[in-house]
């Protein structure tokens, strides 16, 4: 973790051009640093309050809300506050709810509706006395006194027999539980989370803890992958590309109303030997689903199985995965009773309500949680002038924290152990700080605000968080931080360890800046660290002054920052890029794009890949007539490009002539919305260092352009260096400060320096 003592800067008055005058942005000068709780204790928000209720869970119930007296929950607190409002009023100075230590279980949601909320002259806060020291949980607590040794009948269903007497099991029924709380494993809908029209990847059931980390369902194998055969069958696929591998029969059951469908029929492939022979100790495949990325990298799947034959050596899912399947596609197989044979596995018997646990380290004095709520812990909509502070948040089927309104603040919370995002929050004038979002099983922070069609800017703001294993169930397209709307800021946060992107976004003129992102993207590929594509709308954006490493590892090729399938209208400057498995800067055809004044370092390994690809798949689609790259609705999502507001905003937008399947017009206009104009790649400085032997053909390491970009953008003046890295004299200790006579600014006079040591978390 890198941890930087700075102070908190403000914006830096420099906009890219013309991009962002639409959009205003909140001012970084006056936060508090995250350091600041520990000292304060919020002694200073209660002593400056009008009002202070106090909320303990230890104490007798019947309590008025007083420091001797206190509520028995947050619910009561709540209520007194509205009572107080209806009455004669907030008063002016605000109101605290100081939430003393402690675990609050909760059966349902907290719920925060428009009533709730403060005013600008009472804004009213919810604060944990100590740092994450009140808990707000949706989990039941397991004794593990309750758990007895499975039967001889179950032992012997067991294929490890050194597993057998490791293995304890609870009737959940006890605990007064059913079905609804541990959840069903249903098997109908699309469960891919690589498709941006599916939701999360597989059911949504309860999980276990022990001692904070998340048990596994019993799978096999227990780490890795089997692979796919021949396929015989791609199933009702919703979209396919032309294939060998996808079918044997030379047809493809590519369904275009894939998307209505609530069973799209699954597809078929054969199987090895060494996997046939396993599923025959399985007693029963109800409930057996896989998971697994079954034709691309980059879009997982999870699958009931329907059949095995083995006769065949053939699997059947019961339902499609979004792109079909491929030949050596790789998956496992979860939720399955035999396959307990590894510490933390476990199996619920959905039937009869029975957990069963391999049990792990110190399991007598663990303690175990189970997630029962399907409410996100806490919910606030159309709130206002309200803050949540310094909670820790926890045990469930959902979200975090998901909030909507204006003006309210997430600080100092921590989120862990849920099946879903971590925070979701939209409106406008929101602030989420200071927070922990770890071990989550989708997004990290969602942050959604601002009109994208006026350009009016939300003036939202993501800082200072440290984002940590999230994605760990859905494990593609759920960022560390989703950024939606118009005019979002996201500053000064640390991203680290998934299995696919930290930052993506939809919609124009938002800001990431001096953000730290590192061991990502390393169980996929064709992924970027900062992604996004395919979009028309989203202008504007600035990436600036990010230090971003480790990306990608082993066959997991992985970029910096991608701009996919014509996405345009981007500038990047400033940022640092090390240690990628594949390009620094992948910019997948678009137009209107900026990258200037950046550092990438050490590009993979054996043969050396390009720092910066700047390929033309948009212009080539015009040329070739296959116009897969076709700027209508799915690219301007509804967005007249005629925008009188955006064509002052974004100048060259008004004069884009679109392209569109059947385009008859001058390929080579640089208005032409496929063509790569009016970009500019220049100033950007490279440093290769072969890691692991091997030579280096110069020819081979340089940048690489399309034939045409050259003709539509500028491109110039972007060194690379070979086997020289002396520009930056702390680099051994990843200090990547440029020294002021370095080789890099003789070559690129106008390269301006890069404040390394302000980028990351601010202490």
């Amino acid at each position: 973790m890198k941890l930087k003592n700075i102070a908190a800067t403000a914006l830096a008055a420099a906009m890219a051009g013309t991009l962002l005058t639409s959009c205003s942005q909140p001012n970084l000068e006056n936060l508090m640093p995250f350091s600041e709780y520990e000292e304060n204790k919020y002694s200073s928000v209660v002593e400056g309050s009008a009002l202070t209720l106090y909320v303990d869970i230890n104490a007798k119930d019947g309590g008025d809300g007083s420091e001797s007296a206190p509520f028995t929950s947050i619910q009561e607190a709540q209520a007194k506050i509205r009572e107080i409002k209806s009455g004669d009023g907030l008063p002016a100075g605000g109101i605290t709810v100081l939430v003393k230590d402690g675990e609050y279980k909760l059966d349902s949601a907290i719920v925060f509706t428009e009533e709730d909320s403060g005013t600008e002259e009472c804004p009213i806060t919810y604060v944990s006395e100590t740092l994450n020291g009140a808990v707000l949980s949706g989990g039941l607590i397991l004794s593990s006194k309750d758990f007895e040794p499975i039967t001889a009948e179950e032992k012997a269903r067991i294929i490890d027999s050194t597993a057998k007497d490791k293995i304890v099991r609870v009737d959940l029924t006890k605990y007064g539980l059913t079905e609804t709380d541990w959840g069903k494993m249903y098997a109908y809908g699309s469960y891919n989370s690589g498709s941006k029209y599916d939701g999360g990847t597989g059911p949504n059931m309860s999980e276990l803890f022990c001692d904070g980390d998340r048990m596994t369902l019993a799978r096999y194998p227990n780490e890795g992958f089997v692979y796919t055969g021949e396929v015989l069958d791609c199933g009702e696929a919703r979209e396919y590309y032309s294939d060998d591998s996808m079918d044997s029969r030379g047809e493809m059951t590519y369904n275009p109303d894939y998307d209505s469908l609530r069973n799209p029929r699954g597809g078929t492939a054969k199987l090895s030997d060494e996997i046939i022979e396993r599923s025959t100790n399985w007693q029963t495949l109800d409930d057996v689903w896989t998971f697994g990325y079954m034709k691309w990298s980059w879009a997982d799947a999870s699958n009931p199985v329907k059949t095995i034959d083995v006769e065949n050596k053939t699997i059947t899912f019961a339902q499609a995965s979004s792109y079909g399947i491929s030949k050596g596609a790789h998956f496992y197989f979860f939720n399955v009773f035999e396959e307990l044979d590894s510490e933390g596995e476990y199996y619920i018997d959905r039937v009869n309500g029975i957990l069963y646990l391999y049990q792990p380290e110190d399991f007598d004095s663990a303690e175990i949680m189970m997630s029962c709520i399907t409410d996100n812990v806490v919910s606030a909509s159309n709130v206002s002038y309200l803050t949540l502070k310094g909670f820790g948040v926890c045990g469930t089927r959902n979200s975090g924290i998901s909030m909507s309104g204006n003006n309210y603040v997430v600080d100092s919370c921590k989120v862990y152990n849920v099946r879903s995002a971590g925070i979701a929050a939209s409106g406008t004038y929101v602030t989420v700080q200071n927070c922990e979002i770890t071990k989550v099983g989708g997004t990290g922070i969602h942050i959604n605000g601002g009109d994208p069609e006026t350009l009016t800017p939300s003036n939202n703001l993501v800082y200072n968080n440290y984002i940590h294993d999230w994605a760990v169930v859905d494990r593609t397209y759920h960022s560390g931080v989703e950024i939606d709307g118009c005019g979002n800021l996201v500053s000064h946060n640390e991203l680290a360890t998934s299995p696919h992107q930290a930052i993506g976004w939809r919609g124009p003129n938002h800001i990431v800046e001096y953000n730290e992102i590192y061991d990502v993207c390393f169980e996929t590929s064709d992924c970027g660290a900062i992604y996004g594509g395919r979009n028309m709308t989203s202008y504007g954006c600035i990436f600036r002054y990010n230090y971003i490493h480790d990306v990608g590892s082993g066959e997991a090729h992985a970029h910096g920052i991608y701009w996919d399938d014509g996405l345009s209208g981007q500038t990047a400057y400033g940022n640092i890029i090390v240690n990628a498995t594949s390009y620094g800067f992948l910019i997948g055809g678009g137009r209107d794009n900026v990258v200037e004044n950046n550092i990438v370092i050490n590009l993979g390994d054996v043969p050396i890949v390009p720092p910066i690809f700047y390929d033309q798949r948009t212009r080539d689609e015009t040329i070739y007539g296959s116009a897969w790259f076709d700027h209508d609705e799915e690219l301007a999502n509804g967005i007249k490009l005629e925008n009188d507001i955006w064509t002052e905003a974004f100048p060259t937008y008004g004069d884009l002539i679109r392209y569109y399947n059947g385009y008859d017009g001058d390929v080579d206009d640089p208005m032409l919305s496929s063509n790569p104009a009016n970009s500019s790649v220049k100033n950007n400085i490279s440093y290769i260092m072969v890691r692991y032997g091997g030579t280096i053909d110069t020819d081979d390491c340089g940048h690489s352009y399309g034939a045409d970009i050259g003709k539509f953008s500028v491109i110039e003046n972007n060194p690379i260096f070979l086997y020289y890295i002396a520009d930056f004299p702390g680099w051994h200790n990843e200090n990547f400060t440029m020294k002021v006579d370095s080789k890099a600014k003789e070559l690129c006079p106008d390269f301006e320096p890069i404040p390394f040591n302000e980028i990351g978390r601010v202490n």
